[in-house]
């Protein structure tokens, strides 16, 4: 797999009615992309549980990630706590949809995306 120099995640989280509502950037060290992505899925729902959010579309530019999350991975898979603890979390009670989107369907998300490659390392909210 493609290691990336850095990894940049992007949370957008809007209301029913598409007004934004919080966003989060983070940088962090060399993953995989397909790791990032399960780690972005993992964290962005933990955001999303700790601000009350029980009704939400959860949408991943990953199918790869969408499908191994939707469909489990064997118990030796490399990548099966992380998916394991999506899956769980995904179990609780309220009502999250995990779906693919292609990123080119978000601007908003696929340009913020870009700005976020001067970001320092760490997690940055985005008013």
């Amino acid at each position: 797999m493609l290691m990336a120099p850095a990894i940049m995640r992007l949370m957008m989280f809007r209301n029913a009615n598409g007004k934004w509502i919080l966003g989060l950037a983070s940088k962090f060290g060399k993953w995989n992309s397909f790791l990032a992505e399960l780690w972005g899925t993992c964290w962005g729902l933990g955001i999303v549980w700790i601000y009350n959010f029980r009704q939400r579309d959860i949408d991943v530019d990953s199918l790869l990630a969408v499908n191994f999350v939707k469909n489990g991975v064997d118990k030796f898979h490399p990548y099966a706590p992380i998916i394991s603890e999506i899956r769980n979390m995904l179990a609780r009670n309220w009502d999250i949809c995990l779906s693919h989107c292609y990123r080119e369907s978000n601007r908003t998300a696929d340009s913020l995306a870009n700005l976020s490659h001067g970001l320092d390392f760490g997690v940055h909210g985005c008013p």
